[in-house]
């Protein structure tokens, strides 16, 4: 569902290209096999990065974790760079044959590419100006910029009722674990949940609004979308089942169909720019 960012950046400039998604006929079979939880969210983010950027093409993911997008998208027919900060996912996306740089952006030597993409990282990076600034002097061909994040203050009660619900479902059917560290256990077992959800947020993560105003002037925004989330919270408690998997889908399609509804907030946000002709 199509969206408009806050008011607040009226200044950013945004250019609807029809052109720019690309048919999903030659990659969608690619992202279409659900054995494990955590290939929902692959193929969520995979189909998001190959309806705006064309098989064959050159791509840089930030924020790779364990390597599960890079992955996808290499069998699909892209060339991707993979970084991380994290040593142990950067060890187990090697495991995997994938290319995976370990550092942080953009403190990292890459070569230039067709497009990068921030894969629910971008609200980490030290400094967010710079990091698009680096961004925009490595894309070269069609020079285009795929951000997906989160807005983590969008939520209201009724969203954060029912992610604690869906807990509850999953504990009582065994697909989730029961660990007591992990977020979305944490919010379903506070008496006030959506208390406990911003009690849980760290406070010096970007917000989305903040990632919009950094895009310009080096980019263009040509999309700006809001899609379901929340089920992502539930895989690191999720136990490694085709059956959890199968769960896991419903789940994320229960929340775009509520909120599509109006009985809940998505969180999900994506953003697809090009760097922009104009920058002085």
């Amino acid at each position: 569902m199509a969206s408009t960012p806050s008011t607040r950046f009226c200044a950013i400039t945004f250019f609807h290209n029809p052109r720019a998604k690309f048919a999903l006929s030659r990659t969608q079979t690619s992202f279409s096999a659900i054995h494990r939880p955590i290939d929902v969210a692959t193929a969520e983010t995979a189909s998001f990065v190959a309806q705006y950027v064309p098989p064959g093409a050159s791509l840089i993911e930030i924020g790779c974790g364990a390597g599960d997008v890079t992955l996808a998208l290499q069998h699909a027919g892209y060339s991707v760079t993979a970084i991380d900060a994290d040593r142990d996912a950067v060890q187990l996306a090697r495991a995997k044959g994938i290319h995976s740089i370990l550092g942080e952006w953009p403190e990292v030597s890459v070569a230039p590419v067709d497009a990068i993409v921030f894969t629910r990282s971008l609200h980490h990076v030290r400094n967010l100006k710079r990091a698009i600034q680096a961004a925009y002097r490595i894309v070269v061909g069609p020079r285009r910029l795929l951000i997906e994040d989160f807005d983590f203050v969008s939520v209201d009660g009724e969203t954060v009722d029912w992610l604690s619900k869906k807990v509850g479902h999953g504990l009582k059917t065994n697909v989730l674990r029961t660990d007591a560290d992990q977020f979305a256990i944490r919010i379903a077992n506070a008496s006030d949940p959506l208390a406990a959800w911003f009690g849980n947020h760290d406070e010096d993560l970007h917000n989305i609004d903040q990632i919009l105003a950094a895009l310009v002037p080096e980019f263009v925004v040509n999309d700006f979308s809001i899609v379901p989330y929340l089920f992502r919270y539930l895989i690191p408690i999720m136990f490694e089942t085709q059956t959890a998997a199968t769960w896991l889908r419903q789940v994320a399609e229960e929340e775009r169909a509520k909120h599509r509804a109006g009985q809940l907030k998505l969180i999900g946000r994506r953003i697809v720019a090009t760097a922009s002709t104009t920058k002085t």
